[in-house]
């Protein structure tokens, strides 16, 4: 058992590994990616007409999704709240800290180096420390049963090694 939770957890550290690689690359890809290619095919729109599209596009991928789905109020309302992007929402917050009026090729990639990348793969790593902490605890109270069951029965006098 603890042989097998030990290769699990390792598969685990492996694979954070492997995004955080992914997430380094992704970065430096973006960082070399010719900026006059993308300015002449990819137009600068304003900071209002981008807010505009996204809040629209959010809307038709919840109804088309999650709006499909019976659910209570309260759990539809919080998968809306998380179903609108928070990456397109802290690009929107930057834009607005920087003063830009336009949303361009430049703008995204500036953003996208800075936080967008980590924001993306957060949750990714957030499951995979959350699942690692979970199989640390339970291969600990597999390792803690034989000396729990010891104990409960040291506490109901129950003889183990019986003297001749």
């Amino acid at each position: 058992m603890g042989l097998a939770g030990g290769a699990i957890f390792g598969v685990m550290l492996a694979v954070s590994r492997v995004v955080g690689a992914v997430e380094s690359r992704l970065c430096r890809w973006l960082e070399r990616l010719p900026e006059a290619a993308f300015e002449q095919s990819v137009p600068a729109i304003a900071v209002a007409e981008f807010r505009g599209r996204y809040q629209l596009t959010t809307e038709r991928l919840y109804g088309g999704t999650i709006a499909r789905l019976r659910l209570p109020a309260w759990i539809a309302t919080r998968i809306r709240g998380m179903f609108r992007l928070r990456l397109a929402e802290d690009l929107l917050a930057e834009c607005g800290r920087t003063g830009a009026d336009t949303i361009g090729f430049a703008q995204v990639r500036a953003w996208l180096v800075t936080s967008g990348v980590s924001l993306g793969f957060q949750t990714v790593r957030r499951q995979l420390r959350i699942a690692r902490r979970l199989l640390l605890v339970l291969l600990l109270l597999v390792a803690l049963f034989p000396f729990a069951l010891l104990f409960l029965l040291f506490l109901h006098g129950v003889d183990l090694l019986p003297v001749k």
